[in-house]
């Protein structure tokens, strides 16, 4: 599909229909005729103002703004033709332009006319464009973007999006599983709801494992916007500066072939480039480069930053880390079972409170978490959070999934609770394990929410090593 949009001479957009017999208003003799609607402010007998509409993509509350599949046709298109509200606008990266307008010369003959609604940046800036580099900061956007979209059949979570996947991915080495990447895999891990709304499961039902089966451990495998802000701060081009903190992988995953059964680990090797930017040992940092690139001193020498990296193909492009390049081989997708594996880590903490904090003016529940004498032991970001409902005293199962820091002079602000509790004030870096608040059904675990227990709590707990499947 991403080959059709991209390559159309533009793409058709019924704006308005709420189904696919809706049509397109005006266009033969057969269709509902076109009811053009203009407003006019007359402040005197030389001076009428006709009202502009805000930007034709801007509008939301349409149907087509709010439905999933449509988001490909959206991104991928160079060129719109939209039929909304009874009117026709051509959207392009150069222009755009509305019909309905008069202009100076048709105003005498009230001739219904074009007038360009935008300029070209304007323009451009409602296309998508994708860097030939793995972006973790585009992937995390159009992510955010889409998941909060309608589906009619829930089960098509990945497939809506496969085709704006499929250009995404084309630059990262290594596979995806799930909508997600597996060269920082442990990162694409994070996400959680970014609104108040709970999200709402996806796919078959827990415990059938069709075709149409979404993982739980997968954003695609609910319905509701998702966040990642870790994934904005490690971006390979710009944003590591934005977060001066550390994720550091602690399990080895593995994924299975479906047609074979085989299991493979999943190649999660972001942060070990990484970390070359830090490394003081210039010839292990030399030895270890992938093919291809060269490494001097950064350009942005703050948060322990040493060195910067350029690759041949972008010469004149500056990178905070390296990457192996993707190759043709990776192209060919093979289709893997939606569970992956892993022995982990294992601890048991408690529901303290229902709490809620303000986040750019929107209000977000979580749940405090304590230990067996009744101490703060963390924070807890449910998948589906009814506040209504009481989970004071519910005991969670919690698997150790990364390792993390975070400087509290970041501007992303992956840590929240920082600022919620006075046990975490003081502190320089903020030490911390990413967690998954889990349930078992029939040997099989199922992600329920995501949560993070300072360093020093985590450690002190009554841990256990388990094989953990999670479906």
């Amino acid at each position: 599909m991403a080959s059709i949009y991209a390559n159309a001479y533009f793409t058709l957009v019924a704006m308005d229909g709420d189904h696919s017999d809706f049509g397109l208003a005006g266009v033969d003799l057969h269709s509902r005729p076109r009811q053009l609607k203009r407003t006019l402010l007359e402040f005197a007998s030389d001076l009428t103002l006709s009202y502009q509409p805000g930007p034709i993509f801007g509008q939301t509350e349409k149907p087509w703004s709010k439905r999933g599949w449509t988001y490909q046709e959206r991104l991928l298109s160079s060129r719109c033709l939209v039929f909304s509200d009874d009117s026709v606008s051509w959207i392009c990266p150069s222009a755009s332009w509305q019909e309905g307008f008069f202009s100076e010369a048709d105003f005498a003959d009230n001739r219904v006319g074009l007038v360009r609604i935008g300029s070209a940046q304007q323009s451009a800036d409602r296309f998508f464009v994708v860097d030939e580099w793995p972006s973790t900061k585009v992937y995390a956007n159009v992510i955010e973007k889409y998941n909060g979209r309608e589906l009619t059949y829930p089960t098509d979570g990945l497939r809506a999006v496969s085709a704006i996947l499929d250009v995404l991915f084309e630059p990262f080495p290594n596979d995806s599983i799930y909508g997600l990447p597996e060269f920082y895999f442990d990162a694409s891990l994070l996400w959680g709801p970014s609104q108040q709304q709970p999200l709402e499961r996806r796919g078959s039902a827990q415990g059938v494992f069709g075709d149409d089966y979404l993982p739980t451990w997968s954003w695609a495998g609910w319905q509701g916007h998702v966040h990642n802000p870790l994934l904005e701060g490690i971006d390979v081009c710009w944003g590591f500066d934005y977060y001066p903190g550390q994720l550091i992988p602690i399990v080895e995953w593995r994924k299975t072939e479906k047609e074979t059964g085989l299991t493979f680990p999943i190649s999660n090797s972001l942060f070990t480039y990484i970390s070359f930017s830090a490394n003081p040992d210039i010839q292990y940092v030399r030895t270890n480069l992938p093919a291809g690139w060269t490494v001097g001193r950064s350009l942005y020498p703050i948060n322990g930053r040493l060195w910067g990296f350029r690759h041949k193909n972008f010469s004149t492009k500056h990178f905070l880390y390296p990457y192996p390049m993707a190759t043709a081989s990776e192209s060919t997708r093979r289709i893997w079972e939606p569970f992956i594996s892993a022995e982990a880590k294992r601890a048991y903490l408690t529901v303290d409170a229902l709490r809620t904090r303000t986040t750019r003016g929107r209000e977000h529940s979580y749940l405090s978490l304590a230990n067996a004498t009744g101490e703060f032991a963390g924070v807890l970001q449910p998948q589906s959070l009814n506040p209504s409902l009481s989970f004071v005293g519910v005991l969670c199962e919690l698997v150790a999934i990364s390792r993390g820091s975070q400087h509290i002079e970041s501007r992303i602000r992956l840590s929240w609770e920082l600022r919620e509790f006075e046990q975490l004030q003081g502190l320089e870096v903020y030490e911390f394990y990413s967690v998954l608040w889990i349930e078992w059904d029939k040997g099989v675990a199922y992600r329920k929410g995501l949560g993070r227990i300072p360093k020093e709590i985590w450690e002190q707990l009554n841990l256990e090593s388990i094989d953990l499947v999670l479906g």
